[in-house]
């Protein structure tokens, strides 16, 4: 449990060159869920930062803890005092760090990576080093960017895509890492360190265009330029699909947004759009060596090596996920048009009418969100006469905007998906707060407890106003 700095990179790394499987802790996690970690995963030595870390991990109790920053050590051994010790070990024998990383097969773990638990109790999955090596040769053909890749690490490294990213693909390329150390110096250090890729989350993509336009530009390169994006190969939008506001914006410059489509279970993108096969709309084509097929249902399934072996501890979660022929379970409805992949929605989150029509809420929270009105959006309806929605604004709109956006994703929608009447919501959903996950997956459970009264008031009555 420690930012994104050198020591977290060879300290994850000396963990896997000893035959052990490392993991990373959020730094928002609470001191409870912390606790069930550690006694879930049985860690033996917590690896922490400083005082802050320590904190969160005093209810914990792993068997050893090692400390970064000496200030706030206390008792326990530093860093520094963990390295000596490794070169005393080494000096007495020389060949054991040999010994055991040639002990390694390709489907030994490499680490444990536990899934945001939008639902219940975050699972841990095992990922081979099979697994990411694939995924890191499947990505540099993917996306055409060559050796020595420059890139920032600015996700934590408890988020598949940034340890795909920020470790295994640098590893792989012989790539030079930037550490980020918060998200306000992101669009300051992109413009001074210039990737040749980057892969953001939503909010990340806002805050580049925002530096851009207040810095101001006359042509597609110089913006480019100002943005630190003038040497980008590729760039994608991670968690959740770009606005189409970001789309426009970037392919106005001659640079795509791709979305791609993966989860934990897949080592993170199993999709990608390709930025000669770029198809907006959908999450891309299948990364090659691996397959999909839609169930009867509509599940997207998956297999191939980027597939976890399973969950850690959890038989009956496995071969829930995972069926006799090999085939990932993904909950995940999609639909394949001239081989590009288009999600539709969760299949544990489709909402059941009271007139029994299943209906994706991510559907519908999709096409509200591509109106520049609307900041966030959840769709309401399980067990109810019609869908609603509970709506973030964006800053400055109006009831007049978000009715029109209100109509315009109506206007897509099939008649049992269109959202009848809609309450605004005062402040954004954030990880912070508890409505998001850290990956930035909405917790719909948290969500409706806190907004109950206007989840209520919107079910109220049937004379209620009817977008048209």
């Amino acid at each position: 449990m420690a930012p994104n700095c050198g020591e977290h990179v060879l300290l994850d790394q000396a963990v896997v060159h000893a035959g052990g499987l490392p993991f990373t802790v959020y730094a928002t996690s609470s001191p409870e869920q912390v606790a069930w970690l550690a006694q879930h995963s049985d860690t033996d030595i917590a690896l922490l930062h400083g005082q802050d870390q320590l904190t969160r991990w005093a209810g914990a109790r792993p068997r050893r803890t090692v400390v970064v920053d000496p200030v706030t050590a206390g008792g326990h051994p530093t860093y520094d005092e963990l390295r000596a010790m490794g070169r005393e070990l080494l000096a007495s024998d020389p060949g054991v760090v040999d010994r055991r990383r040639n002990a390694l097969a390709a489907e030994d773990p490499v680490a444990l990576v536990y899934t945001s638990g939008t639902t219940g109790r975050p699972k841990g999955v095992v990922l081979s080093h099979r697994n990411v090596l694939y995924k890191a040769e499947a990505w540099r053909r993917s996306t055409g960017v060559g050796p020595n890749p420059v890139s920032i690490s600015y996700l934590p490294y408890a988020h598949v895509s940034e340890r795909v990213n920020g470790l295994y693909v640098p590893f792989l390329l012989g790539g030079h890492v930037h550490f980020c150390g918060s998200l306000e110096e992101f669009p300051e250090l992109l413009a001074r360190v210039r990737p040749h890729s980057l892969t953001a989350v939503p909010r990340i993509w806002e805050k580049v265009i925002a530096r851009a336009e207040c810095i101001g530009a006359a042509s597609p390169e110089r913006m480019l330029a100002v943005t630190g994006l003038d040497r980008a190969v590729c760039i994608a939008s991670t968690a959740a699909p770009a606005s189409p506001a970001v789309g426009e914006f970037f392919e106005r410059l001659g640079l795509p947004v791709a979305s791609v489509y993966g989860m934990t279970e897949t080592t993170g993108g199993i999709t990608a759009n390709r930025p000669a096969a770029h198809r907006p709309g959908t999450v891309g084509r299948l990364v090659a060596g691996c397959e999909a097929r839609i169930a009867g249902d509509g599940e997207l399934l998956v297999r191939g090596p980027l597939v976890t072996s399973g969950y850690l501890g959890d038989p009956d979660a496995t071969a829930e996920f995972l069926d006799s022929d090999g085939w990932a379970h993904t909950g995940d409805l999609a639909a394949v048009e001239d081989g590009y992949l288009r999600i539709v929605g969760r299949k544990k989150d489709l909402l059941v009418t009271a007139g029994g029509e299943n209906v994706a809420p991510l559907l519908v929270e999709n096409l509200l969100q591509q109106h520049p009105a609307v900041a966030q959006a959840m769709a309401c309806g399980d067990g109810r006469r019609y869908v609603t929605a509970l709506i973030v604004p964006s800053a400055g709109a109006s009831e007049e905007d978000l009715a029109a956006a209100v109509a315009a994703a109506n206007e897509r929608l099939a008649r049992v998906q269109q959202i009848k009447t809609w309450r605004t919501v005062d402040r954004p959903w954030t990880v912070e707060s508890g409505e998001l996950t850290p990956t930035l997956k909405l917790r719909r459970q948290v969500v409706a407890a806190r907004c109950a009264h206007l989840v209520e008031d919107m079910y109220a009555t049937e004379s209620m106003a009817v977008t048209q």
